[in-house]
This record gives structure tokens, sequence and C-alpha cells, in this order.
């Protein structure tokens, strides 16, 4: 009873957490205009309960970035440069690094956003590509497509249409 008192306790004190921490984030976006660096700069400094990867969007050239963090705070943060000049892909490994070879999905991410284009960029088409094995495998949960600029594009698919294992 004693543990699932505490496992309890963890789980409920693990929700607040990251609700305060929304909440904290969305007080900013009210109090001041929207400035990119500000939530990459909250997401980089505030407390968690485990590491995680943040995937932030804008509206401007060069406002994406992606946050890797651990509990304490940012261990990594790639932004849209020069490199990535449109977009970024995260597939749940650490950008820096290369992708396993047996869980490859952000090179042909990378391959797909390129082959269609910035300018053939649009929801429809980012979905396409999140649907595409072996970005879209076994092991996928759910797919969101959201937008910076249009805040009422907010889509979320969870995903019983897994390709088949091999």
């Amino acid at each position: 009873m004693h543990i699932y008192i505490r496992y309890y306790l963890a789980i409920n004190l693990m929700f607040f957490s990251t609700e305060l921490f929304f909440f904290q984030i969305q007080q900013a976006r009210n109090r001041i205009s929207f400035v990119n660096i500000v939530y990459i700069e909250m997401l980089q400094k505030a407390k968690a309960i485990a590491q995680m990867y943040f995937i932030v969007g804008g509206v401007k050239p060069h406002e994406g970035a992606i946050v890797v963090r651990d509990r304490w705070g940012a261990i990594n943060v790639t932004r849209m440069d020069d490199t990535y000049k449109w977009f970024v892909v995260e597939t749940n490994y650490d950008p820096w690094n290369p992708p396993p070879s047996s869980d490859d999905r952000r090179d042909p991410a990378i391959r797909l956003m390129e082959e269609i284009g910035q300018n053939q960029m649009n929801p429809e088409n980012l979905y396409k590509v999140l649907s595409t094995s072996p970005i879209l495998n076994p092991t996928t949960t759910y797919t969101t497509v959201v937008s910076a600029k249009n805040t009422s594009l907010y889509h979320t698919m969870v995903r019983w249409d897994h390709p088949n294992e091999n």
C-alpha cells in the first residue's frame, strides 16, 4: 500500500509540475508579445521531472528549435540556422548524434521534407511525411500537426494504422 501511495503522489506531482510549467509559459505569453527566445530560454531553465525533447516553432524565419534537456536544464539546443533553413526534425534521438541504424527515422524524414520543399509544405503534406514508413512505425502512438502561425490548427491522430512489422 505504501508503494502505491508514493507512486500515486509522484504521478500527481509530475502532472502538477507539467501543468505549472506550461501555465508559466502561457502567463509569459500573455504578458509579452510572442518572442521565441523567451520560450526557448524558459524551456532551457525550468525544472522538470525527466529528460525530454521540446520542439519549438515560430512564425518568423529561424525561430524553430529542438530543446533537449534533463531534469536540471538544457543539454543541447538545435536551432534553425544556415544548416537547418526551414525545418528541424526530432525523432526521439539526440540531434547531435547519428540515429541508430535499427531505427533511422530522421534521415528519411529529412529527405521527404526536402523533396516536398518549403513552398509546397502545408499541414496535409506534413501529415503525409509523418505517416510514411519508417517515420510512422509500429511504436508510433500518435501524430500531431500544429501551427504557431495558425493557432486554430491542432490535429492529433491516435495511430491505429501502423505499417505491418516484418
